[in-house]
């Protein structure tokens, strides 16, 4: 086998303040570099900043870039609640997340989850 038969990968994790040029630029140096995918992020947070308010702007702009570069992507993305969930959280059920996961069994948290997972698949 080749080395262009294997993918060869390192995690890209966005600086929210980067503009375009500078994500081209770094994802420029990644494929330069001989590697072949990325794998990013899609925290909460960052792409639903206020309760059902997605943003995906800078998200599209690492997948447009990437496909232009020739990098294949591995997306990664957690259920660690924003902040304007983890208030509602607190107020509803006096919960705070002490632990490294949040607690499923809120059904306010599975609600807000399930709607985020299936925004962003």
């Amino acid at each position: 086998m080749t080395k262009d038969q294997f993918e060869f990968g390192i995690t890209y994790v966005l600086n929210p303040n980067d503009s375009e040029k500078e994500i081209r630029d770094h994802l420029r140096d990644i494929r330069n570099m001989g590697f072949t995918m990325i794998r990013t992020f899609l925290p909460w947070d960052g792409v639903e900043p206020a309760d059902g308010v997605f943003d995906f702007d800078k998200f599209d702009c690492i997948h447009d870039i990437a496909a232009e570069e020739n990098l294949h992507i591995l997306e990664s993305f957690s259920i660690y609640p924003p902040c304007w969930l983890r208030e509602k959280l607190y107020k509803e059920y006096n919960y705070e997340q002490t632990g490294r996961f949040p607690c499923l069994d809120l059904p306010l948290l599975r609600e807000h989850a399930q709607r985020y997972i299936g925004t962003i698949v």
